[in-house]
């Protein structure tokens, strides 16, 4: 007879405990999904209020270093130090002369003034900085307070008013930006005006204005929105003092075998307080001598020769009209040299024959004036005077 085998009766009660902890495990594996995925929402809610917040601390700083544009639009640059890598491309200016230096962009010309200016009767020495095509330009003049020439010769300003719109930090000296505007358009910008400004110390003088160029339209310029207003700047917060080089150091004149035989008979004369020596033609005698003036020539040829220095520099034109000037150098240091002949126009009348060579220049913080008259005999023998004074001018040095 066939037994059957019987199942154990199962217990209700486990069975129930068994669907009871099962639905809890599966709670809690659903809530731990939950807050894992809670969790990482509020990390990254967290996480951009953070960037959030990064975001308005910054731009609160760039708004305490830039203040708010003036009337014509200008901002200040921020004065924080400018590295190295930011001038990268860049070239470097050296002025050995005056004593230092600046950067500037590649594609940027500089071109240097040292002259004699008639409207300040002096000379003056500044670079420009010109942007490509010569659209602006950017004047910039440097001396020590106790050099006797002038950076600018500028004398005045056209129609306009000058409104401040912010700072910048130049040579240590924090001073205004000032846009002279016209008609609501920032026609030039100064820094901070169109003189000149003492540096912090005391020691320095400087100008620099931004201004418009001969590529440019005068009656649409407004320096306030145009990109190169940011470049000058940068380039006014590279300067940097440097030590002066004497001017005469490295320097020699060299002459030709003509010059040579035509020198080899002359005469030297020297001025011991000014420290300058120069040669001079035989048939020449020495009218007049003193610390500061030097006067010698031929009577017979109507051939004068001055030398003046310090106070002594003062002269006038009358009865001559310029025909043209150029920059030389005497003694080592640059020179302007003007030509002129006599005006029977002028009031009062001047002789048509008569001829005038005016030569100024500076050394050592001393101006110096030499002036040269003679009389024109025709272009053969005028052009041989000539030759003679530029012989004389090439002997001169400086020992001091």
């Amino acid at each position: 007879m066939e037994q059957k085998q019987i199942q154990p009766k199962q217990d209700p009660g486990k069975k129930v405990l068994v669907i009871i902890l099962s639905v809890i495990g599966v709670l809690v594996f659903l809530s731990f999904i939950a807050g894992t995925v809670y969790g990482w929402k509020k990390y990254s809610q967290k996480k951009k209020e953070m960037q959030s917040l990064e975001r308005q601390i910054k731009t609160l700083k760039q708004g305490l270093s830039q203040k708010e544009t003036g009337a014509s639009g200008a901002s200040t640059i921020s004065e924080s130090p400018v590295s190295t890598d930011d001038y990268a491309g860049w070239k470097t200016y050296t002025n050995s002369e005056i004593g230092y230096t600046l950067k500037y962009p590649a594609d940027w010309t500089i071109k240097e003034t040292s002259e004699f200016s008639p409207v300040r009767d002096a000379t003056v020495k500044y670079i420009t900085v010109n942007t490509p095509g010569k659209k602006y330009f950017l004047h910039w003049g440097l001396k020590e307070k106790g050099d006797s020439f002038y950076i600018s010769d500028r004398t005045g300003m056209g129609a306009g008013e000058e409104k401040k719109t912010g700072k910048i930090t130049i040579l240590g000296t924090e001073v205004d930006i000032n846009n002279f505007v016209f008609k609501g358009k920032a026609k030039e910008i100064f820094y901070p005006t169109a003189g000149s400004f003492p540096t912090s110390n005391g020691k320095y003088e400087f100008t620099a204005t931004l201004s418009y160029g001969s590529g440019s339209n005068w009656d649409t310029v407004d320096l306030s929105s145009v990109p190169e207003k940011a470049l000058a700047e940068k380039i006014l917060k590279s300067v940097t003092l440097s030590a002066r080089s004497a001017s005469a150091e490295g320097c020699s004149q060299s002459f030709t075998n003509e010059e040579n035989l035509n020198k080899a008979d002359w005469k030297t004369v020297s001025n011991s307080k000014n420290g300058y020596s120069l040669k001079y033609p035989k048939s020449w005698s020495i009218n007049e001598k003193k610390d500061d003036y030097l006067q010698m020539g031929n009577d017979e040829n109507a051939e004068y020769f001055e030398w003046r220095s310090g106070p002594m520099t003062g002269t006038d034109y009358m009865g001559y009209k310029e025909d043209s000037h150029k920059n030389i150098s005497v003694g080592c240091q640059s020179a302007k040299i003007t030509y002129f002949s006599g005006d029977p126009t002028a009031d009062p009348p001047g002789d048509a024959k008569d001829r005038l060579i005016l030569v100024q220049f500076e050394k050592s913080r001393i101006p110096h004036v030499i002036i040269f008259t003679y009389k024109y005999f025709g272009a053969s023998i005028s052009s041989d005077i000539v030759e003679m004074f530029n012989l004389i001018l090439k002997t001169a040095e400086f020992n001091k």
